[in-house]
This record gives structure tokens, C-alpha cells and sequence, in this order.
């Protein structure tokens, strides 16, 4: 393993951007979940009486050979309407452009690539993907007064520079406001918001994007599944993500594969509970979901299992902010250290900083939680709790967001994550072999 820290206090914090997005994009389009012959991509538009949306995709650079995809949904949210596409008939490895028409009329347009299809062909391609914390997009009629919380918007370039295969958006992508929960239209405002944020709409219609349902959307502080706003947050994120099919039902956990990787995203908010009295306990997942997980990743072939979660997953502080607060998580690392499940990471967010958390375990090989910092969120000055398992010089306290990246021969591949700020500026940097992540230690 190696790791270091880099510029940290060097980079500079650029100016929070102050003025409010308009409610609803005028058009835009999102890339979703893509395989080797599928894709899905959102559309949102303010078209409220189009008869006709459509989506052509063509192989790259070659628009004459477009074919046309009626919208599967066509759905009204408040003063948008958001179409929704599965793209069928592609070749894996393959860039593709797209164009969204609105009764004859392009509105937006896109491009994305499909997954390799390397197995029994050729050796695991290397690829890299990107895991986002808070987004917040300011909008000052909601906002706290005197206080302006998001900003650093020119890190979505950044991102797109690095060309990754994809986007996990591991805190969900925007931040609900009090005003928001009481209302289905409330939480669809703030999806629908995001999607306006100049520069955000640019980075979402590059590659392919997955959602993480994130407890800032989801209900006020300390409040769980029991809340009112819980159905109504479950809905507005489906209703805009185009993520694969979910592995439960009224959950927002499914997996995924992209090369020598599998990926297990949880939703650790539709069945939470902070109950704890006589015989119940705190819980993040629910059985099911945990009986799903454990079942998903005892089948699993691939060299990296990467689990992604809203919380922090390592993190020994006993907080409900954190899985550590469910006896859950307990549960999930004594199964993989019996059932000796190898190349396992965690990925989280839900912090106003960023964090690498070891955990260690006897016999078996530490655990890494990769807590990602807030992305155009306002950072935290210094951590607010003593978390004993952080690596040294791992703490983040300002924007940034991680690159992940496979690499190397297929008897030695590795995974080196690098955090950048929001200017491009490495901040740390750490790279774990493959046979770091196997074996009883």
C-alpha cells in the first residue's frame, strides 16, 4: 500500500457562487446506466404540450447512421417534463452520440460508451471511474440567510477532463432544503433545480451516471424511514435517475458490473431505522437488503467488489450519521471475514469532509472506506470527532472529488484513488494492490 498527501493547504478555495438556478432546465439530457448493449438517458424539458420525444443515437462521428428511440416514460414533474429512453441494439466498447427531439426539435444532446465485453477475449481493460460527495446548488429563497453553502462549480469540468468511465454520485445530487420535504413538489423542485446548474448538465450528458439515494434528500436531521417526506423522497429519485433495475422492491440498492469490477450500491435510508427499545436496535439496511447483499457478494467473480453507501461505512464513531451506529455493519464485516470474500472497498459520503478509514480485522485484510469529501458543498474546517481508524493526512477539509482507477496486468492489477480539488489540484493519493485485497492475513 501507498499513500500520500499532496498541496493540501496550497490549493486554494475559490469563491462560492451566490445566485440562484432556475427551477427547471430548459432542456437537458442525462446519461444513465450503461452495459454492453444497453444504455438509458433522461431528458428534461419545459414541453409541456409535445405530442412526440425522441432520442437519436449513432456510433461517434457518424450521425448519418442514427436510429430513433421513442421514450419509454414521458412523465410531468411540476413545470418539467422528464422522458425517459432505453437505448437497445449497441456494441459493446463502443462510443456513441445522441441527440433528445422534442417533436422534430433537438433540444439536447449527449454522448456516452458502452462496457467492454472482455471476458474469455482479452485481458480486464483498466478503466476509471469518479465517486462525487455533496452537490449543493444555491438557491437563495430556500437557502439559510446569510450564509452561502455551495459553490467551486468549475469542479464539474474538472471532472469531465478526467474522461472517467463513469459517475457514482455517492450523496445523491443535490441537497433538500426544509422546505423541501413537505411537498412531492418540493422534492422534485430540487432534482429538477440541479439539473439547471450551469456546467452540472454538461458533466451528466458526458458518461454515464449512477445515483445514491443520500439521507439529505431523503428526511430532516435524525429522522429515518418513519418521516413523512420518506415516500415522497423514494419517488422523486427514481423518477429522475435512470439507474439499473433495483434489487428490491421500494429500494434504491441495485449492482453493477463494468470490467474486473462489480459494484453494490446500498440505499441505507428506505427501511432506516434509529428505534432503539427492548428488542429493537438501530438499523441502515433492513434483512432484506442485507440478505441481498451478502447473497450478491458471495456469488461474485470479480477481482474488486467495491460497496458503495451513503454513510461511512469504517468509521468506529457511533453516530447515527454513520453505519457504525447499526449493528448492520458489525454483522456485514464479521460475513466477510468468515466467508473470506476477497477485494472488498468501501465508498461513502455524507460528510463535510473527506476521509480514508482503515479497518483493521484479525485474520483477515483491512477494510478500506474511502469517505469522499463534499463536492461543490461547503467544507468543514476540521473533523468534528476522533476517528482513530483515519489514515494519516487523508482528512480533506475543502471541495474535491475522488478518481478511482483500475489498472495493470491481470495477475497483478491494482487500484490507485487520487482525491482532486476544485481545480484539478492532486491532494492525496494511494494506491492498493490486488494482493493486498485477498488471503487471510
Amino acid at each position: 500500500m501507498k499513500f500520500r498527501k499532496l498541496n493540501f493547504f496550497a490549493t486554494i478555495l475559490t469563491a462560492a457562487a451566490a445566485a440562484s438556478v432556475p427551477a427547471v432546465a430548459q432542456a437537458s439530457s442525462m446519461v444513465g446506466a450503461t452495459d454492453m448493449r444497453e444504455a438509458r438517458i433522461v431528458s428534461v424539458d419545459s414541453e409541456a404540450g409535445a405530442d412526440r420525444a425522441v432520442c437519436e443515437v449513432f456510433p461517434k462521428g457518424a450521425a448519418a447512421e442514427a436510429k430513433e428511440h421513442a421514450a419509454e416514460s414521458r412523465a410531468r414533474l411540476n413545470a418539467a417534463t422528464v422522458s425517459k429512453f432505453r437505448i437497445h441494439s449497441l456494441t459493446p466498447s463502443t462510443e456513441y452520440e445522441y441527440r433528445i427531439k422534442i417533436d422534430g426539435k433537438a433540444v439536447s444532446k449527449g454522448s456516452f460508451k458502452t462496457s467492454p465485453d472482455y471476458e474469455g477475449r482479452t485481458p480486464p481493460p483498466d478503466f476509471s471511474f469518479i465517486a462525487a460527495g455533496n452537490q449543493f446548488t444555491n438557491e437563495k429563497e430556500f437557502d439559510a440567510p446569510f450564509r452561502t453553502n455551495g459553490g467551486g462549480y468549475e469542479i464539474f469540468s474538472e471532472i469531465r477532463k478526467s474522461a472517467p468511465s463513469f459517475v457514482i454520485w455517492a450523496d445523491n445530487i443535490d441537497t433538500a432544503r426544509n422546505a423541501d420535504f413537505g411537498s412531492q413538489s418540493g422534492m422534485n423542485a430540487r432534482y429538477l433545480g440541479a439539473v439547471a446548474q450551469p456546467g452540472l448538465s454538461d458533466l451528466l450528458s458526458a458518461q454515464p451516471n449512477y445515483g445514491v439515494l443520500g439521507i439529505k434528500t431523503f428526511a430532516r436531521s435524525n429522522e429515518d424511514s418513519s418521516a413523512s417526506s420518506a415516500p415522497r423522497a423514494l419517488g422523486a429519485f427514481k423518477a429522475f435517475w435512470a439507474n439499473p433495475e433495483s434489487a428490491l422492491k421500494d429500494s434504491a440498492a441495485y449492482s453493477f458490473k463494468y470490467s474486473d469490477a462489480e459494484f453494490f450500491v446500498l440505499d441505507d435510508c428506505s427501511d432506516r431505522s434509529l428505534l432503539d427499545h427492548g428488542k429493537e436496535t438501530p438499523r441502515f439496511l433492513g434483512e432484506r437488503q442485507m440478505k441481498w447483499l451478502k447473497s450478491a457478494l458471495q456469488n461474485s467473480t470479480a477481482k474488486f467488489k467495491f460497496i458503495v453507501i451513503n454513510s461511512p461505512a469504517a468509521n468506529p464513531v457511533n453516530s447515527p450519521a454513520h453505519f457504525k451506529h447499526s449493528r448492520e455493519r458489525d454483522e456485514l464485516v464479521s460475513f466477510l471475514t468468515e466467508k473470506k470474500i476477497s477485494g472488498v472497498i468501501f465508498i461513502s459520503a455524507n460528510k463535510d469532509y473527506g476521509e480514508v478509514t482503515k479497518l483493521v480485522r484479525a485474520g483477515a485484510y483491512p477494510i478500506y472506506d474511502f469517505t469522499v469529501p463534499p463536492l461543490t458543498g461547503r467544507p468543514a474546517k476540521e473533523a468534528q470527532e476522533l476517528n482513530f481508524f483515519r489514515l494519516p493526512s487523508s482528512g480533506i477539509f475543502q471541495r474535491g472529488f475522488a478518481k478511482f482507477t483500475v489498472e495493470g496486468p491481470e495477475d497483478a492489477r491494482a487500484v490507485n484513488v487520487a482525491i482532486f480539488g476544485t481545480d484539478g489540484t492532486r491532494l492525496f493519493n494511494m494506491t492498493l494492490a490486488q494482493s493486498e485485497l485477498t488471503g487471510e492475513k
